[in-house]
């Protein structure tokens, strides 16, 4: 049986979902109902749990619907298959709420200059 969420309102009077995480008791993660609506709608009631990267830093996932793969949160909440990192503005990971999430996407190719020849290297001019 699924951990009830609890349902809130933020400082600023928006409606948030407190999603309990199965593997911390106690601990929520936190998220705007609308964004809650659209992961309850794609994947179900499948648990939410914290996983650390091995570096410390923990991030909230939930178990997809076919079972394969585990599901980041806060990438479904930022829905842009784009972004290579997501950044949490407050360095709050559990506070999934879209305004503290910034998707940090791939920097555009540099151009790479074309190295002058090394076997010309030292001459001022050509030969005639």
């Amino acid at each position: 049986m699924p951990l009830a969420v609890i349902h809130s309102r933020d400082p600023d009077g928006r409606a948030v979902v407190g999603v309990p995480i199965s593997n911390r008791p106690g601990t929520c993660a936190w998220l705007d109902a609308a964004d809650y609506d659209v992961i309850l709608n794609d994947y179900g009631t499948t648990p939410w749990f914290v996983n650390d990267n091995g570096k410390g830093r923990l991030y909230v996932r939930l178990v997809s619907s076919d079972r394969r793969a585990n599901v980041m949160v806060s990438r479904v909440v930022v829905n842009d298959p784009n972004v290579t990192m997501i950044r949490y503005r407050d360095g709050d990971r559990l506070n999934l709420r879209s305004r503290n999430l910034d998707a940090v996407r791939p920097a555009p190719q540099r151009r790479v200059n074309q190295r002058p020849n090394r076997a010309l290297r030292g001459l001022t001019s050509l030969p005639a």
